[in-house]
């Protein structure tokens, strides 16, 4: 992924430069699981992956931290989780603001991650 966006903003020239196709940027949205925090060797990957995402001229990146389980809970107690976010096409909500369809929609999604 790291390494598309540096194509994809045109990448690095010979120099060490950018060629900037996205003079504005491009925004990209992706999920994680929080378990891939809970050793040291996947936090440094973890690093390692945001460092590169920078490196390749990434600019702005929405990064998710979900697992299911977590998103049954939240619907179940949301008092647990006043500030949970998700992200809806184009903006960020607050899990327990938004209705129980989409929460359920939400939940679907990260399941089968479509």
């Amino acid at each position: 992924v790291t390494n598309s966006v540096g194509v994809v903003l045109g990448g690095k020239t010979e120099d060490g430069g950018y060629i900037n196709y996205l003079p504005n940027g491009s925004s990209h949205t992706i999920t994680f699981n929080p378990s891939i925090l809970k050793d040291p060797e996947h936090k440094e990957k973890f690093k390692s992956y945001l460092r590169g995402y920078v490196e390749n001229g990434g600019t702005c990146l929405q990064i998710n931290m979900l697992d299911v389980e977590m998103l049954k809970d939240a619907q179940k107690h949301p008092e647990k989780y006043p500030n949970l976010l998700v992200r809806i096409t184009g903006y960020n909500a607050y899990f327990n603001a938004i209705g129980k369809e989409l929460q359920n929609e939400i939940i679907a999604r990260e399941s089968h991650k479509i």
